[in-house]
């Protein structure tokens, strides 16, 4: 198979809870990315999330890239994968960009297809308005 820019391969899905995160202290929020695989064939799919340094994958030290294994996704089937973002004390109110990149690999380890899509994350100071 040839490899693809995933277009027509992977239909990519999207969410925070909650739907902001607060700056200036200890918060957390949970990113749920949900791909379908439009491909004839089982894949064995992986993402990479990446965020800028103000936000962190790690509750206690920075971590600003990280790999989130879905798992093997059927033919016309939805895989889910969950991670946590974390803001500290730097974190100012923003919105802030997350690029996330899915790989599909075939039954030889082949990368069939990648799909980039940046997402955005709002940052808000609690109790201001």
């Amino acid at each position: 198979m040839q490899y693809s820019t995933g277009e027509n391969v992977f239909s990519i899905s999207t969410k925070f809870f909650p739907i902001r995160l607060s700056a200036y202290k200890k918060d957390s929020v949970e990113l749920s990315i949900e791909v379908e695989n439009q491909l004839s064939d089982a894949a064995w799919v992986e993402c990479d999330v990446s965020i800028p340094e103000v936000l962190s994958l790690a509750p206690n030290r920075e971590l600003a890239m990280g790999r989130l294994r879905i798992g093997i996704v059927g033919a016309k089937q939805i895989g889910t994968g969950r991670c946590k973002i974390y803001s500290g004390a730097k974190t100012y109110p923003d919105m802030y960009q997350i690029n996330i990149r899915v790989y599909g690999y075939g039954r030889n380890g082949d990368v069939l297809a990648k799909k980039d899509l940046p997402i955005q994350l709002r940052v808000e100071q609690v109790g201001k308005i």
